[in-house]
């Protein structure tokens, strides 16, 4: 008795097929990280390789969304998604504060009221700042929002970019006195900055080169019993 193409198929080649599909799976989920790494970038935002939680940010967006700092109450990494509630003033610390005495308290905006909005992380900017109560409700927390300390860090981090970026003076080499001897001539000076590899990355690629050699096998599994399969038919199909 023969037997049909799709009834030869073995177990054994049915789960290396099933293996490539969740290779292809992680691959595209894989995919779809480096996409909204890649968009924070754009976005001169780092949060995809940062934890967001329980920070104050900011959004770049027209007007902040109506509110200067946000809290994030909740952060999916895997999405890049964000819950958000607004943070307004509510005077100013007492003096028992050391560290923030007379500087602006900022708390949540009531929960009833409705402005907590959903958001992703690329336009998200985190912010420095100092939750001064600890306590566990979200609602009763006073926030000292640091925000000189935080401009004047992004304000030290574009100067040293800029001057890595700088193009370097070195004078021609020549003789003879023809023209432009001894004149300074400026050549971009080629600038390497290791930034290191974040760990995640070097997971992907691990990821990578595991998902080839699944591929790979299964590639080799399916020439393999096409063959054995074409000789079959051949010689008058398989009993079984």
């Amino acid at each position: 008795m023969g037997c049909t193409e799709d009834q030869f198929l073995s177990k054994k080649k049915q789960k290396q097929i099933e293996k490539k599909k969740t290779s292809d799976f992680l691959k595209a989920q894989q995919k779809q990280e480096k996409k909204a790494k890649s968009t924070a970038k754009a976005n001169n935002n780092v949060n995809s390789a940062k934890s967001l939680f329980n920070k104050v940010v900011r959004r770049n967006i027209p007007d902040g969304g109506g509110y200067e700092y946000w809290y994030v109450l909740t952060y999916l990494p895997d999405l890049q998604w964000l819950h958000l509630a607004p943070l307004i003033k509510k005077g100013v610390f007492e003096e028992h504060r050391k560290n923030s005495a007379g500087r602006t308290k900022w708390m949540l905006v009531a929960e009833e009221e409705g402005k907590e909005v959903d958001t992703g992380a690329a336009e998200c900017e985190i912010i420095k700042s100092r939750a001064v109560r600890h306590v566990s409700d979200a609602d009763d927390e006073e926030w000292d929002i640091l925000i000189e300390q935080h401009e004047e860090a992004l304000e030290k981090k574009k100067e040293k970019k800029e001057k890595g970026g700088k193009k370097k003076k070195k004078k021609k080499k020549g003789g003879g006195g023809g023209e432009g001897e001894g004149e300074d001539e400026e050549e971009e000076e080629e600038v390497n900055i290791d930034v290191g590899v974040p760990v995640g990355v070097e997971l992907g690629v691990e990821l990578d080169m595991m998902m080839d050699v699944v591929e790979a096998e299964v590639v080799e599994a399916g020439v393999e019993a096409e063959a054995v399969l074409t000789q079959n038919f051949d010689d008058g199909g398989v009993d079984i």
